[in-house]
């Protein structure tokens, strides 16, 4: 319904600020070019290849799709307060990244591995609820308009 008043960000907001409430975090281990990481309690984890998702939102300002490497962000349980202030470094040009509690990689190799079950999606699209196992990398395909 946002959509159509063109504010579709805002939606996304509204489901941020509902999934706080709900969503449990999840130990996550990862591994971007060699280098392991562990997140004892990941609450949010997104890969990107490009800057924006969901209604125009940057969460990943210095992605870009014509390079090989992917962006990758983490955050832990936050308490209500930060979440909202990072919220708001986020509207403002992307500036959550510079947050001391924002996790921000980049690079070719990405591999994911949960202990728990989580709930996940791919560009938009319910994955359901389960342990993953994922490793990503961008492959180039050519394509003609």
């Amino acid at each position: 319904m946002l959509n159509r008043f063109k504010n579709g960000s805002l939606s996304y907001m509204i489901s941020v600020a509902a999934v706080f409430f709900q969503r449990r975090t999840v130990p996550l281990t990862l591994t971007i070019d060699h280098q392991k990481h562990f997140f004892q309690e990941a609450f949010l984890i997104t890969v990107n290849s490009h800057p924006y998702f969901g209604g125009g939102i940057n969460i990943s300002p210095k992605a870009d799709p014509r390079n090989t490497a992917l962006d990758l962000i983490v955050l832990e349980k936050q308490p209500l307060y930060k979440v909202l202030w990072l919220i708001l470094l986020l509207l403002y040009k992307g500036r959550h990244l510079e947050h001391k509690d924002v996790y921000y990689y980049n690079g070719i190799n990405v591999h994911l591995q949960t202990s728990q079950q989580s709930f996940a999606q791919a560009d938009g699209e319910e994955l359901g609820k389960d342990e993953f196992d994922v490793t990503l990398h961008k492959v180039t395909r050519y394509f003609w308009c």
